[in-house]
């Protein structure tokens, strides 16, 4: 009786462990072919252009406004992709280098579309608080720049929602006058 049961569990693991050791051995030269299959590999050789990487926006403008404790950015971008996209949204808190202390938050103004290969303007305006007026008085008040960066970024292209794990640094700036 015992020797059956033993016979039984061993078909059972053999009928389990079986066909996963058969795929593994298939798959052994590219076992990403077992979580991805060809042709997402595929889309995505022929969506992105060969050989290049994304770029983030280079920062080319921006402007301050101290009533309404507004900085209005201006950065070009390149798309990478072999088709047209478009840039729904985009957000992202704004942090003190220095002191890690969170300023405010910056949005994208309005959607940006972009052909293959074009370069556009994505306008983004970055709401200060209360708190970073007092962090410029009190920690910077000698200083007439600030070195900033993003972070928390959520970009919404032509649909699909991208959070970047980490943060962006943007350089230094000119302090808003408050």
């Amino acid at each position: 009786m015992q020797m059956l049961a033993l016979v039984l569990i061993l078909i059972n693991i053999g009928a389990i462990a079986g066909p996963v050791v058969g795929v593994a051995i298939v798959y052994r030269d590219n076992l990403s072919e077992l979580v991805i299959p060809p042709e997402i590999n595929q889309l995505i050789e022929e969506t992105a252009v060969a050989g290049s990487q994304i770029q983030l926006p280079q920062l080319v403008n921006y402007t301050y406004n101290p009533v309404a404790k507004t900085v209005t950015a201006v950065a070009n971008f390149t798309n990478p992709f072999n088709l047209n996209v478009t840039i729904n949204s985009l957000t992202a808190d704004v942090v003190c280098n220095e002191h890690s202390l969170t300023l405010g938050h910056a949005r994208m103004a309005n959607p940006v579309d972009l052909d293959k290969d074009e370069t556009a303007y994505i306008t983004t305006v970055f709401v200060w608080t209360t708190d970073a007026e007092n962090h410029f008085l009190t920690q910077h008040l000698t200083e007439s720049n600030i070195s900033i960066s993003l972070k928390n970024i959520v970009v919404d292209i032509s649909g699909i929602t991208v959070e970047a794990p980490a943060s962006y640094n943007i350089g230094t700036i000119p302090i808003p006058v408050v």
